[in-house]
């Protein structure tokens, strides 16, 4: 059976992450991905107009996902702290622009535009795949050792 411990340690004794961790890793980010098109997608289900902002925002996210990927299938050796920050960003992002109260013309306040379950789901399951992949990111041990001893 794999342990946590034999990742972390594949992981300190080659330049690259293991292929285990970086499949895994590229798994929860095209699940991320397929998450970000359907909300996209059901912005438009929701029939509501939103500012330009928003759009550009929704493009910054699905760039950022992409370039995640690419790291992440160049096996560059920094692909575990960009697929870290990219899960950390997911977080803090969709929590800024939806599940918090309407505070910028960037966000869309989940609450204000008494969404419907199945958006808060979407964006639930967002949040929950950018933790999944921040933490699996975190556990390869690539991130400690590229920003040194703690």
């Amino acid at each position: 059976m794999l342990k946590l411990s034999d990742i972390a340690e594949a992981a300190a004794s080659d330049t690259v992450l293991p292929r285990l961790v970086r499949r895994r890793l590229v798994a929860i980010i095209i699940g991320l991905g397929v998450l970000t098109l359907i909300h996209d997608v059901d912005h438009i289900r929701q029939g509501r107009s939103l500012p330009v902002e928003l759009y550009a925002v929704a493009v910054l996210a699905l760039l950022s996902i992409g370039l995640t990927l690419w790291v992440l299938a160049r096996r560059h050796r920094l692909a575990g702290v960009v697929a870290f920050l990219q899960g950390v960003a997911t977080i803090v992002g969709v929590g800024a622009v939806h599940v918090a109260p309407q505070w910028a013309s960037v966000t869309d306040s989940y609450s204000a535009a008494r969404a419907d379950a199945f958006s808060w789901a979407i964006i639930l399951a967002m949040m929950s795949a950018g933790a999944v992949l921040a933490l699996a990111a975190a556990s390869s041990a690539r991130l400690a050792m590229t920003l040194g001893p703690t």
